[in-house]
């Protein structure tokens, strides 16, 4: 397969080993079976000394990574080639805002942990008062927050009369569709209510728990 055919109409917010062992597995058998298509992978992380270190190793290595499966008596490793871009949300909110907003991306996919929503899992209130969701609220152009950047998007899209995407959570939280889907809406009625209205009418936000464990790659399964 030639990397450079792969497009990257998923956009999976939150690269970490979790979202490489299996997102980008299953991803990747698509494109195996099916060839180079649409259906790559389109990075975006918050700005740490990790992501900084992911994007760095997977710059070096031209997008391409090997993962290692290990069983009680096997070792399978497969060849990982479809992330074919990197956007570090710290250092380029407003990249990172162009790749949801463009119309090629059809899904964003999540990995963000239970506070990367910014509310509570269990009484579904936004976390208003958090310094960055009202410095995205204030700023929507340059988010720093998952939800601005999700909001921020659908609001260009809306405008330009692009359809939305799917936002597609993988956190392990049950009805974590419908949290995402709250979150997403409590921020969009304080940014402008007519983005709500369009949320209501138009998206999709399905629930996707995955309950799967990533341990740190060791030395020894080099």
């Amino acid at each position: 397969m030639k990397p450079g055919m792969i497009g990257t109409a998923i956009t999976h917010i939150g690269l970490g080993n979790f979202s490489r062992a299996h997102l980008a597995f299953f991803t990747n058998e698509l494109l195996n079976k099916m060839g180079p298509n649409e259906w790559g992978i389109c990075a975006v992380d918050r700005d740490s000394p990790r992501s900084r270190e992911i994007e760095s190793f997977l710059r070096k290595h031209e997008f391409e990574y090997k993962l290692i499966m290990k069983g009680t008596e096997h070792k399978e490793s497969v060849d990982i080639h479809c992330i074919r871009d990197f956007i570090n949300l710290g250092e380029k909110p407003e990249a990172a805002l162009a790749k949801l907003a463009h119309e090629n991306t059809r899904i964003v996919s999540l990995t963000i942990t239970e506070k990367g929503y910014y509310c509570d899992v269990n009484t579904g209130e936004l976390y208003v008062d958090n310094p960055e969701i009202q410095h995205d609220l204030k700023n929507p152009s340059a988010p720093k927050s998952s939800v601005g950047l999700i909001c921020s998007a659908l609001q260009e899209r809306r405008k330009k009369g692009i359809p939305p995407f799917t936002v597609l959570s993988c956190d392990n939280l049950p009805g974590n569709g419908h949290i995402t889907e709250n979150a997403v809406g409590q921020f969009a009625e304080l940014l402008d209510p007519e983005l709500k209205a369009y949320i209501d009418a138009e998206m999709e936000f399905p629930n996707c728990m995955v309950d799967r464990i990533t341990p740190q790659t060791k030395s020894a399964d080099d």
